[in-house]
């Protein structure tokens, strides 16, 4: 029953979605709790600008990061409704990633993968749109900024323009001068950060250390609790069943669905080498993998025949997320 009523495409659905969003949320703003993570003193400098402006005000800084959350989340239906990657229509999209996010308190905070994420879904957008397009030269070099500019919030993300090479590769054969767009516009903006600094600073070497600090500083970002893995763990096994479903199905999809699927499978593994190589990522990392995760989520639940399993899974997730609110600390 309750996954028969998230499956529809009725408004009362998406004002639900942002109740229980609210509600997941109200513990972390009532109580002011903040998680201690490095970039709270090593940053990158766009997200230093944010938290200047913000001013350390906890409350407002959770605000911005809900509200950067949930336009992320709907998005992701923009984004099926261009692309058409799952044909039934519904706002289960939303729901995983908003609410899968929201279960894990250490995220409701401010911090700068929400900021990244805002342009990565940009940059996957245009990546997605070089399907079956004569000239994607603008798509890809858009893509490629936008990559570029979420660095500047969340250094980890410089490493996605792996992903979005292997996912042109997985769309449309290769041609050098589409690489090279996506390329030039990754540099752009780096170019005219380094060009700002050398002008205002002259100190090139401070940025390029602020980077890597970024991304190779030892820190110990483990704060999870027993039931953190057992939620994570839970979300594996999810992402394993949903996967062999996955492939036992996308036969019977269209071809564009099938590459959409293949770029996908690249963001997973980018996202999965980041977390094992770069040792300053932790939990924050999570607003990347659920992206292609809650697309594969959404597929098995819509399309899925059975009525036992899917409702008793989605119904675990559900209690998952509830649970997580009380137990997590």
């Amino acid at each position: 029953m309750l996954l028969k009523f998230f499956k529809q495409s009725l408004p009362q659905v998406i004002a639900t979605i942002l109740l229980l969003a609210i509600l997941l949320w109200l513990k972390s703003c009532f109580t002011g709790i903040v998680s201690p993570y490095y970039f709270e003193s090593i940053s990158m400098p766009f997200y230093s600008l944010i938290t200047s402006w913000i001013l350390n005000n906890v409350l407002a800084g959770k605000i911005v990061a809900f509200i950067m959350l949930l336009f992320t989340g709907f998005y992701l239906l923009q984004i099926n409704s261009k692309h058409i990657v799952i044909k039934q229509r519904s706002y289960l999209l939303s729901f995983f990633y908003i609410i899968l996010l929201s279960s894990i308190i250490s995220l409701q905070q401010l911090n700068p993968a929400v900021f990244a994420v805002f342009f990565f879904v940009f940059a996957m957008d245009h990546i997605l749109s070089i399907y079956h397009k004569e000239n994607v030269l603008d798509n890809l070099f858009r893509a490629g900024f936008y990559i570029a500019i979420a660095s500047l919030f969340y250094a980890p993300t410089i490493f996605y323009i792996i992903a979005a090479l292997l996912s042109i590769i997985s769309i449309r054969s290769f041609n050098a001068r589409e690489w090279f767009a996506l390329f030039f516009g990754l540099i752009t903006p780096w170019f005219f950060f380094f060009f700002y600094h050398y002008l205002v600073n002259n100190d090139l070497k401070a940025v390029i250390n602020r980077l890597l600090s970024n991304l190779l500083t030892e820190v110990n970002n483990d704060n999870n609790s027993v039931l953190h893995y057992l939620f994570f763990s839970y979300c594996l096994l999810l992402f394993i069943i949903t996967g062999i479903y996955l492939v036992k199905t996308i036969s019977t999809e269209k071809i564009s669905v099938r590459k959409f699927h293949g770029a996908f499978f690249w963001i997973n593994i980018v996202t999965l080498l980041i977390f094992i190589i770069v040792p300053t990522v932790s939990n924050e990392i999570l607003y990347f993998a659920f992206i292609p995760i809650v697309f594969q989520f959404t597929h098995y639940f819509t399309t899925s025949k059975r009525k036992f399993w899917p409702n008793v899974l989605f119904l675990l997730l559900f209690v998952f997320s509830i649970l997580m609110q009380f137990y997590s600390s």
